[in-house]
């Protein structure tokens, strides 16, 4: 780093490219703040901001999440799916994005699918009488369980009544 004047550091080019993406994300430091850390002129970082900044691996950077349209998402998807974690941190710096924001899209994606199989099982005439018919059983059944259960209550209790009571039947016999 160049902390005298006068003297020259020489830096490598990857550590110039760092040095402009910091400065060329949202919500980056200041030029000043970081010339400030680094000890590097205002005119150097310009300088760096100017050679390094127009290469599509800067401007893939500085595009966000919301640009991408939904064939590009969709292809990220797919090419992020087979990649090893060392590739995969490389794809997500090269192109700008965080993981999270590939999470978002596939859970977009997922979401999608299901509204649009839902939605097809709902235009289903057959599916749609079937599941009327299946909830008229469904009565039928409950309504003849409730008097099934009312009739084996009447027989017990006619059945109780008769061992209090004595059999109506054996006293008209007598």
């Amino acid at each position: 780093m160049n902390s005298g004047i006068g003297r020259q550091t020489r830096y490598t080019e990857n550590f110039k490219r760092s040095v402009v993406a910091k400065l060329t994300v949202p919500g980056a430091p200041s030029a000043y703040s970081m010339q400030k850390k680094l000890g590097v002129s205002n005119s150097t970082l310009y300088k760096w901001i100017h050679v390094y900044g127009n290469s599509s691996e800067m401007s893939n950077k500085n595009r966000t999440p919301h640009s991408w349209s939904l064939e590009e998402k969709f292809q990220a998807i797919i090419e992020t799916a087979k990649l090893s974690e060392l590739e995969f941190g490389k794809y997500l710096r090269t192109n700008g994005l965080r993981s999270v924001d590939l999470e978002k899209w596939q859970e977009e994606f997922k979401a999608s699918i299901l509204t649009q199989q839902s939605h097809k099982h709902k235009r289903d005439p057959e599916l749609t009488a079937m599941k009327a018919e299946n909830k008229a059983l469904k009565r039928e059944l409950h309504r003849k369980d409730k008097a099934l259960a009312e009739a084996t209550a009447l027989i017990i209790l006619k059945k109780k009544a008769a061992i209090l009571f004595g059999d109506p039947e054996d006293d008209e016999q007598n």
